[in-house]
């Protein structure tokens, strides 16, 4: 009854962790949510964000539930002029790219 959907419960820690490597400072936001196959719940199961970042920096962030047949991997993507990034594994825990100029 008090818990919450996706985003609070599964998402939480990936969102925290784009803030954070994004230098924490939100400057908008703009999302949608919504539950599509779990019916029996008062939350969501998809959650999508366009997050502005107050250095001018822009994320995208997606969380869900609704993965067939399970969880495949957490990602974190950072795409920039001079470096890309992409960290991921079951525990975005596993650098598979890192190149910079």
């Amino acid at each position: 009854e008090n818990d919450g959907g996706c985003l609070m419960n599964q998402c939480i820690h990936n969102a925290d962790l784009l803030r954070w490597m994004m230098g924490n400072e939100v400057d908008e936001v703009m999302a949608y949510t919504d539950n599509i196959n779990h019916d029996y719940i008062e939350a969501e199961d998809l959650g999508i964000a366009v997050i502005k970042f107050k250095n001018g920096s822009y994320g995208l962030f997606e969380g869900t539930v609704n993965v067939y047949p399970k969880n495949l991997e957490e990602t974190l993507y950072i795409f920039g002029s001079k470096g890309t990034v992409k960290a991921g594994g079951k525990s975005v825990n596993i650098i598979e790219n890192w190149e910079f100029s």
